[in-house]
């Protein structure tokens, strides 16, 4: 019987754990992509300058053909995806980053989830329609 419930404990705890660690592949996070701030952007040249996020790095990118120059913004927190097949250091495409998370937002965040959630506690709805309005005023 011992061995029963020890070999369903493992199961129910232990596998789905595992199969966390297996799915993730400890490669880390791909090479590819670079989240940062755009300093300089020449579009004659098609050349862009970007500042690593956390560090004073900067980086010379190479504008891609399928990027429009235009479209890009400075000092604006950017998710940069290379084109490796292009060359080194070619923009395969920029994501701007819809929300920058400093400690106002986080905080503002968090009172907007707890006072959400307590009304729609206490009349009995999914609390979308008070979390969705606060969340987008902030730029979630």
């Amino acid at each position: 019987m011992k061995r029963f419930v020890l070999a369903v404990l493992f199961s129910l705890f232990l596998l789905p754990l595992a199969s966390i660690v297996f799915a993730a592949g400890g490669a880390g996070p791909d090479k590819s992509m670079l989240k940062g701030v755009f300093t300089e952007i020449n579009q004659e040249s098609r050349t862009a300058v970007l500042q690593k996020d956390g560090t004073n790095e900067l980086k010379n990118l190479i504008i891609g053909e399928r990027v429009n120059p235009e479209t890009l913004r400075l000092k604006k927190k950017v998710l940069v995806s290379l084109d490796h097949d292009a060359g080194e250091n070619v923009i395969k495409d920029v994501s701007i980053m819809f929300m920058d998370m400093t400690l106002q937002k986080v905080l503002s965040l968090l009172v907007i989830g707890l006072v959400g959630g307590i009304l729609s506690g206490f009349i009995g709805s999914g609390g979308a329609f008070v979390l969705t309005p606060a969340m987008m005023s902030l730029g979630a």
